[in-house]
């Protein structure tokens, strides 16, 4: 008896693993694929990733900050207006093409660290409080 229980207890956990879905086996090769080890990176490349200012074609990226996107035009005019008003600095309007979209962005920026500065106060006024950093290459 003590050996029957042995046996069982030993197939039983064998039997159980093998009797997983092929959808279950899927899901754990796919997330096991997901994981990715870094590969080393030479310091130059790393200091890249840092400053994004300095890019490889030997063109020069600035930040703006975009504080708005209409699909029209009188409404991007009238949120510019409104923020020429509230805002002491040179703002465009820029429209892009693949979204389709009447863009505000304020004046390009050296440095990302002015940037941030900036964008940190815009986001103290309720109108500016989704301001965000983007980076542009020049």
């Amino acid at each position: 008896m003590k050996r029957l229980f042995f046996i069982l207890f030993l197939i039983l956990p064998l039997f159980l693993n093998s009797c997983k879905s092929v959808q279950d086996t899927q899901i754990e090769n796919q997330s096991q694929d997901s994981v990715y080890v870094f590969d080393e990176v030479m310091s130059d490349t790393i200091q890249q990733a840092v400053d994004p200012a300095v890019s490889i074609q030997g063109t020069k990226n600035i930040f703006v900050i975009q504080i708005g996107a209409f699909k029209s035009k009188e409404n991007a005019d009238e949120f510019l207006r409104f923020s020429a008003r509230t805002l002491d600095r040179k703002i465009n309007i820029v429209f892009d093409d693949a979204s389709q979209l009447h863009i505000l962005e304020l004046d390009g920026f050296q440095t990302r660290g002015e940037a941030e500065k900036v964008r940190n106060e815009l986001w103290k006024k309720k109108e500016f409080s989704d301001a965000f950093i983007k980076t542009v290459t020049k």
